[in-house]
């Protein structure tokens, strides 16, 4: 995939947010001009000539922590200011998602100042941003309605503006090891420690994605679109699986996996011979 032209944040993510070109949308860098008296201003999602694609398309969405989307205005859903988003109440839509974010102290961006004041101060706010911000992402993922989620990380960009240099060696490298550790552990749907033991536990993947109802994940090299319907209708599903027992099984606290069948019915047999 390639961004866009001018290679900045503003300019990428109005086009990602509404699928044209600057051209279209209008956004052409961190200032703009104003043709009418040649003032530079400040643009802002205001100032954005596209709408974005979950609100032409009617699209149920959740919209976090998008750079160039602030001041939050009404929509379908929720939205979360990001960068440059000058005022939590302002960045936050609707007033109910404020009241939880200003609850739980969360921050729309870490002190950049302190990348160059001190490092050390640096690393500790953008943990603690990262913190809260994965706090609030799953808050909302789990307790608001919403068919399109967008969860935007931005510390990653912050990390790499200022100490690219340590990415992947030198005195700030451990800084780097902690905060992708910390960000692969809160991405992966299910990472390979979680669902592989035993001694050929290494031959399995990294990461098992595991789909919502409705869904089956397939590669298929054959096809341009991302999404469609096969002949299969009905597949294979993780969690609504059914085992009948006559008699109660032993500490397994309501939580049985096909794994277990063998142990019940050894069980059973040497409870009934």
């Amino acid at each position: 995939m390639k961004s866009s032209l001018p290679e900045i944040s503003s300019v990428a993510w109005s086009s990602f947010i509404t699928g044209k070109n600057p051209g279209q949308h209008g956004i052409f860098g961190f200032m703009g001009v104003d043709w009418q008296n040649y003032e530079y201003r400040f643009p802002n999602f205001h100032s954005i000539k596209e709408k974005p694609f979950w609100e032409k398309e009617d699209i149920k969405t959740i919209a976090f922590n998008i750079p160039q989307t602030y001041p939050a205005i009404p929509l379908q859903g929720v939205k979360v200011s990001g960068f440059v988003a000058l005022d939590l109440k302002k960045a936050t839509y609707p007033e109910r998602v404020f009241h939880y974010l200003n609850k739980i102290g969360y921050k729309t961006d870490v002190d950049s100042q302190k990348a160059t004041e001190s490092p050390e101060m640096f690393f500790t706010d953008l943990f603690e941003t990262f913190a809260k911000r994965k706090q609030a992402i799953e808050y909302l993922y789990e307790n608001e309605d919403w068919q399109l989620f967008i969860g935007i990380i931005t510390e990653t960009d912050r990390l790499h503006h200022f100490f690219f240099d340590s990415a992947k060696e030198g005195k700030y490298f451990s800084v780097f090891e902690r905060f992708y550790t910390e960000l692969d552990a809160f991405l992966d749907v299910m990472a390979k420690k979680e669902i592989f033991y035993g001694a050929y536990a290494g031959m399995g993947p990294d990461l098992y994605l595991l789909p919502n109802h409705g869904f089956d994940l397939k590669a298929s090299a054959g096809t341009n679109a991302v999404f469609g319907l096969k002949q299969f209708r009905g597949m294979h599903t993780y969690d609504d699986a059914h085992l009948f027992v006559s008699h109660p099984v032993k500490n397994k606290a309501g939580h049985i996996s096909i794994e277990h069948i063998s142990d019940i019915i050894v069980d059973y047999l040497q409870i009934v011979s």
